[in-house]
């Protein structure tokens, strides 16, 4: 008999705008809650320190969050962007890890066993202006998706593969085709959740795996949607649940 083993909310996108969330919207009662990147906007310390202030606060068992392209606090790389927030000192610590709160789980390349549920975490994605976490399609992004483990059962990451709920607003699929290529070998994979293409929301259920693109702002970065909640089950299947209990 299939048990269910954990309720998972699902954020991404948030881009400074979770307070306004959660009062809208609420913020569901679950076992884990995971954010797939972007959770602020330019990516300055102090913007993450105030969403770390927030997600550190909320009274849910295990928090896993990746970067997105916006946090350019996480990638020194993104040269103009970074630099231009140590000179306005918005951008002080030398080691961004140093404020992510010791109840939160941060993954950038990492795996974590969470609740029983091995998940691997990664905020990279094909090239994207000046932003952060930047890699050139081809090679280097395939040797970027090698890194997952083969026995990944949850995979996160902040930009979607390709032709899974990755249409941009020029009706263009923009997802990464190396992601895709690598997903198909990942033989315990269910559940992939990502954001990055705001217009893009949605579940997509193909080859026994679920796509989650949990983006709650719309393309205009208004906060037009709530969270995304599911149940997760012994055999690696999901349920979405459209009816949930706020903290």
């Amino acid at each position: 008999m299939v048990k269910k083993i954990s309720t998972i909310a699902f954020l991404s996108d948030t881009h400074n705008r979770h307070e306004i969330i959660e009062k809208r919207f609420g913020i569901p009662q679950c076992d884990i809650i995971i954010h797939a990147g972007d959770f602020t906007m330019l990516g300055y310390e102090d913007e993450v320190e105030s969403f770390f202030d927030w997600y550190s606060a909320l009274p849910i068992p295990n928090k896993v969050v990746i970067a997105g392209n916006h946090e350019i606090f996480f990638d020194p790389t993104a040269i103009k962007k970074y630099e231009k927030g140590r000179r306005f000192n918005r951008i002080k610590t030398l080691n961004p890890r140093d404020i992510v709160p010791e109840n939160i789980t941060y993954l950038e390349n990492e795996s974590a066993v969470v609740s029983g549920i091995k998940m691997y975490g990664s905020p990279y994605q094909p090239e994207f202006y000046d932003w952060a976490f930047n890699i050139r399609r081809g090679k280097s992004l395939e040797a970027c998706w090698d890194l997952i483990p083969d026995d990944t059962e949850l995979l996160i990451t902040h930009a979607p593969p390709m032709g899974h709920l990755d249409v941009n607003n020029r009706g263009k699929n923009v997802g990464c085709s190396d992601l895709k290529a690598r997903i198909f070998s990942l033989n315990k994979l269910k559940t992939h959740v990502f954001g990055h293409i705001h217009q893009s929301r949605g579940v997509d259920i193909s080859g026994g795996i679920t796509y989650i693109n949990a983006s709650n702002l719309d393309e205009s970065y208004k906060p037009v949607h709530k969270p995304m909640v599911f149940d997760l089950f012994d055999d690696g299947s999901c349920k979405q649940i459209e009816k949930w209990t706020r903290i």
